[in-house]
């Protein structure tokens, strides 16, 4: 992250809770491709 970026934990296993430190790709979390909109609905 870039200096003065904050960013939210989503997948519940970050050790700096409610702040992400990147955990979520040693759990495979891929909150990204569930969090976006299906254009067809």
């Amino acid at each position: 992250m870039k200096n003065g970026t904050i960013a939210l934990c989503r997948c519940g296993g970050s050790t700096t809770k409610p702040f992400c430190d990147g955990r979520h790709s040693e759990r495979g979390f891929q909150g990204a491709e569930r969090a976006v909109r299906d254009a067809d609905t």
